[in-house]
């Protein structure tokens, strides 16, 4: 069975995990799930730090998003960065779809399978329909641009987390 791994940073896997947040935005078609879209597993990989800075401006980035789309409330349940595992594989998740990107001024009508909430996508770009996402035992892994076959020491890793692999 072919698993990709897609790359990401933190706290969006974290809200996929935790939020249920089951739209993945990228701002161009991600290479391997183009038109042909692939549908199936992917193992979700969160990137290591880039970096103090850039780290931080992301984290709030994800935080002002949820704030303004779900509340407060919500936002102040994610984990502060230091917190959150990176430079591995934190769950998986099941691509089911994908939504083009369309103007903000058009209505989501139609366009999201039920029970997707249409505020997590990004409206200008890509949306990657996700459906059973769940957390994994934390298996460091080195992450690559776009989305690619997960080896088969990686997926051993993964159901015998007690010998992970780095």
């Amino acid at each position: 069975m072919s698993v990709r791994i897609l790359s990401g940073l933190q706290p969006w896997w974290w809200m996929v995990l935790h939020l249920d947040k089951r739209v993945e935005n990228r701002s161009r078609p991600i290479l391997g799930l183009k038109e042909a879209l692939y549908r199936g597993e992917v193992l979700l990989h969160a990137s290591k730090s880039k970096g103090s800075e850039v780290d931080q401006r992301n984290w709030w980035s994800a935080h002002d998003f949820v704030a303004e789309r779900f509340g407060g409330t919500i936002a102040g349940r994610i984990p502060k960065l230091a917190d959150l595992p990176m430079g591995g594989i934190v769950g998986r998740a099941t691509v089911v779809g994908r939504v083009s990107p369309y103007p903000e001024d058009a209505p989501p009508t139609g366009r999201y399978r039920p029970g997707i909430d249409p505020r997590w996508h990004i409206r200008s770009q890509h949306g990657y329909l996700l459906d059973g996402a769940r957390e994994t035992p934390f298996v460091p892994w080195r992450g690559w641009q776009g989305p690619v076959q997960a080896p088969a020491a990686l997926l051993a890793a993964l159901e015998s987390p007690t010998d992970p692999l780095s």
